[in-house]
């Protein structure tokens, strides 16, 4: 007498569906477009960190979304500015690897965690930075990157060194 038990599939009219299969349109009727994309042709690419020994969560940042954020394999996480590519902060801090950076989803704070048991909380500075200081710290940003980029060569072909939005 228990309705509940019954095994039989009522879903082949298609009524239970939230998406049809065939046309990918949704239950109320409203079309519905499944966008396509071309894993060989990103639209930009992020160079300077380094992925080769575990996967590494890739996010966007900043109120409109102007930055791209990943962590890497020496222990630091990257942001890059979305539009150009061009690498604008390396955060160091961390021991180890570096798999999740996070943005606060209204405030300019990153949480970055890794394989170490700490996950830290950045936030900018109210301290500016003179001419020499920030030309310090390109240079350094640059030799990060090309450390990256030869580690990874020599790691061979299994290395990945790129994060790709498309």
């Amino acid at each position: 007498d228990d309705d509940d038990d019954d095994d039989s599939d009522d879903s082949s009219s298609g009524e239970d569906n939230i998406v049809d299969e065939d046309s990918a349109s949704l239950a109320s009727g409203e079309d519905f477009t499944v966008p396509r994309y071309a894993p060989d042709t990103p639209i930009k690419k992020y160079t300077g960190h380094r992925s080769s020994d575990t996967i590494k969560g890739v996010g966007f940042f900043g109120p409109r979304s102007e930055y791209v954020v990943s962590g890497s394999d020496d222990s630091r996480a990257f942001m890059w500015d979305r539009d150009t590519g061009r690498l604008v902060r390396v955060l160091e801090g961390h021991e180890t690897v570096v798999n999740c950076v996070v943005g606060h989803p209204h405030l300019p704070v990153l949480a970055t965690s890794g394989i170490d048991v700490v996950t830290k909380i950045w936030e900018p500075t109210e301290t500016t930075l003179d001419e020499g200081e920030v030309m310090k710290r390109h240079k350094r940003m640059n030799a990060i990157a090309r450390a990256n980029k030869l580690r990874l060569q020599e790691e061979g072909s299994g290395a990945r060194g790129t994060c790709s939005i498309q």
